[in-house]
């Protein structure tokens, strides 16, 4: 016997002995506790999911607030991103080769000065 039959049978056992219905409304009102059930059994497994995501999450933003923390202005470009060469009769702009253009640069902890 499965566990859903099983359910079943109990569930009717229950209404049978408390109220006075036919087969048929019996049969339907136990398929939808059944259902009501299920829906409940479902809803909890999302929601124990939801608190495992809830809490990596959480981690993730830690993270990225850590790294944010480290982020330092670039010493070559002085944060503009970009490196300006003068000639003669010609100027040449290109992005930081340090911070590849975004003006700053990720240091970790021990990397700091």
């Amino acid at each position: 016997m499965s566990l859903r039959d099983w359910q079943e049978e109990s569930i009717s056992n229950v209404i049978e002995e408390y109220c006075c219905l036919s087969d048929e409304n019996l049969k339907a009102m136990t398929k939808d506790i059944l259902e009501a059930l299920s829906a409940c059994d479902e809803y909890a497994s999302y929601s124990t999911g939801g608190h495992n995501q809830q809490a990596e999450d959480i981690k993730a933003l830690q993270r990225e607030i850590e790294r944010e923390r480290n982020k330092r202005i670039c010493n070559v470009c002085k944060g503009k991103g970009t490196i300006t060469q003068a000639g003669p009769y010609h100027c040449s702009v290109s992005d930081c080769c340090n911070c590849r253009g975004i003006g700053f640069v990720y240091y970790e902890p021990w990397e700091r000065k």
